[in-house]
C-alpha cells in the first residue's frame, strides 16, 4: 500500500492512498462480516446470512465499508499523528476508484492552518481621514437629534425637494420606469419596475455618498413631477433594463418634510439628554459632542485600516469550501450567487484575520516588556473596548505610519448619523 500528502493549495492538502487488491483482503473479510452482523434476510436468523450471499447483494455497502475503515486509519496515522499538519475542519473524499476484488485509489482533501511569516509593518502608510467640525455640521446633529420626535408632513406647492437646510431630512416616495433611449417609449417589461420606492435622504447619509448622489436627482421638483434620469450608470436603488440603451423616467407620488420649530430651552435640553439647558449653550454641547464622536470614529476607521493593510500583506488562499463549511453551508451556497460570492469575500478577510491574530499577538508579546502583553498607550486607547482584539490592533497602528487627511463631507455626515438614527418609522421598497 502506498500513501501520501501533496500540498494544492496554502490551506489545502490530498492524502492518496493506493492498494493492491491483494493489501485488501483482510479489509473485505472484516467488512463482509461487519455488514453480514446488520443483515436481514428471509430465511435466515439475524446475522447469519452467508457471506458469499452478502458480497453479491450488499457489494456497494461493503466497499464503503472497506474505503470508509482504511481512510479512517491511514488518516489517523499519516496525517493526525504527524506533527506537520495542523489539521482544520473536516477531511472529505474527492476520488475514489475501487470495486471489490480491484485495486484501489482513493484521494482525501482535509484542511490545514496556513504557514504564517508576518511582514514588517513599520514602513506602511495608513491614510486615515480626520473630521474638522464645522458649523454645518453641527446644526446637522441638532437637527437630526431632534428629527424623531418632530412631526412630519406633506411638502406645499410653493416647497421644492431637498432645499436650503430645511431638505436634508426630505423623504420622497416615487415611481420608475424603464423607457427607450432614443424613442422615449416604455420598454416591454419595464411596467413591472412600476412600483413605490423610497428615498429618505436622513437614512441616506448612513449607507453611503452614492445614495446621497443619487438624492441630489430630486433636488428642486415637487410632488407630481416627472423627469428623466440620462445617466449611463445604474443609480442607486433603481434596476435598468439595459443601462446602454435605456433611461428612467421617474415621478414624484409624494414628498415629505418635517417641521422644524424654534429651539427653546425645552428643545435644548432634550436633544443634549439634559446636558444644557438653553439653546445659546447648545451649540458648544454639540460642538465637544462631535468632537468626541469624530475623535472615537477616526481611530475606529484606523483600527479598520490596520487589519485591512495586514490581511492584504498577507494573501494567503482561503477555499470557499472551507468557508462554507466552517460556516455549516452547503456545497455552493457562497459560489452560485453574486450575493454569496461578496459574502464569501468578507467571510474570506475575517477568517484571514483570525488566523493571522496569533502570529501578531506572539510578535507583540515578544517585542514587550514581560510585565505588559501591549504598550500603555495601547491599552489606554483600548480601554473602554474591553478587549484583546481592540488592544492588539491599537498596539499594531502605533507601528504603522500615519498620514492624516481631511474627511469628506459624507463621512462626517455619517458619524452623527450613524450614532443618531432617526427612528420614525419608514416605509419599506415595493410597499403599495
Amino acid at each position: 500500500m502506498e500513501t501520501f500528502v501533496r500540498e494544492t493549495g496554502d490551506m489545502v492538502r490530498v492524502l492518496e492512498i493506493k492498494a493492491e487488491a491483494s493489501d485488501l483482503e483482510t479489509d473485505v473479510r472484516l467488512a463482509v462480516k461487519k455488514q453480514q452482523s446488520v443483515t436481514v434476510r428471509r430465511g435466515f436468523r439475524p446475522g447469519h446470512v452467508p457471506r458469499k450471499m452478502i458480497r453479491r447483494i450488499h457489494a456497494s455497502e461493503i466497499e464503503d465499508i472497506v474505503v470508509q475503515d482504511l481512510v479512517k486509519e491511514v488518516f489517523e496515522d499519516i496525517v493526525i499523528r504527524s506533527d506537520k499538519h495542523d489539521v482544520v475542519g473536516r477531511p472529505r473524499e474527492i476520488s475514489r476508484e475501487y470495486k471489490l476484488e480491484e485495486d484501489l485509489h482513493v484521494q482525501i482533501e482535509f484542511y490545514v492552518l496556513p504557514k504564517i511569516e508576518l511582514k514588517d509593518f513599520t514602513e506602511q502608510v495608513l491614510e486615515v481621514p480626520v473630521a474638522e467640525v464645522t458649523g454645518d455640521l453641527v446644526q446637522y446633529l441638532i437637527k437630526i437629534r431632534m428629527a424623531p420626535h418632530l412631526p412630519i408632513r406633506s411638502l406645499n406647492t410653493d416647497e421644492k425637494i431637498g432645499e436650503a437646510d430645511l431638505g436634508m431630512f426630505d423623504r420622497i416616495t416615487f415611481e420608475y420606469e424603464n423607457v427607450d433611449r432614443k424613442t422615449g417609449h416604455v420598454l416591454i417589461g419595464a411596467g413591472d419596475t412600476k412600483t413605490k420606492q423610497y428615498f429618505d435622504y436622513a437614512t441616506a447619509v448612513r449607507m453611503g455618498p452614492e445614495h446621497l448622489e443619487f438624492g441630489e436627482t430630486f433636488k428642486g421638483y415637487s410632488a407630481g413631477d416627472e423627469f428623466v434620469i440620462e445617466d449611463d450608470e445604474s443609480n442607486s436603488g433603481l434596476v435598468r433594463t439595459d443601462s446602454k440603451e435605456s433611461n428612467l423616467r421617474v415621478k414624484i407620488l409624494e414628498a415629505e418634510r418635517y417641521d422644524w420649530p424654534e429651539i427653546d430651552d425645552e428643545w435644548a435640553a432634550k436633544i443634549s439628554d439634559d446636558s444644557v439647558n438653553s439653546p445659546k449653550e447648545l451649540n458648544g454641547w454639540a460642538q465637544e459632542y462631535l468632537e468626541d464622536s469624530c475623535e472615537k470614529a477616526s481611530r475606529r476607521m484606523l483600527e479598520g485600516l490596520v487589519q485591512k493593510r495586514i490581511c492584504e500583506l498577507h494573501p494567503f488562499s482561503i477555499p470557499v469550501e472551507f468557508l462554507e463549511e466552517i460556516n455549516s453551508l452547503e456545497p455552493g451556497a457562497l459560489q452560485e450567487t453574486p450575493t454569496g460570492k461578496q459574502l464569501a469575500d468578507m467571510m474570506r478577510e475575517q477568517v484571514r484575520w483570525n488566523l493571522l491574530l496569533p502570529a501578531i499577538e506572539e510578535r507583540l508579546n515578544s517585542t514587550l516588556p514581560e510585565e505588559s502583553s501591549v504598550s500603555e498607550s495601547a491599552n489606554e486607547n483600548a480601554e473602554q473596548e474591553g478587549s484583546s482584539e481592540k488592544k492588539i490592533l491599537a498596539e499594531l497602528a502605533e507601528q504603522f505610519k500615519i498620514k492624516q487627511i481631511p474627511a469628506t463631507e459624507w463621512q462626517m455626515m455619517r458619524i452623527v448619523a450613524e450614532e443618531n438614527p432617526v427612528n420614525k418609522p419608514t416605509p419599506t421598497d415595493g410597499a403599495d
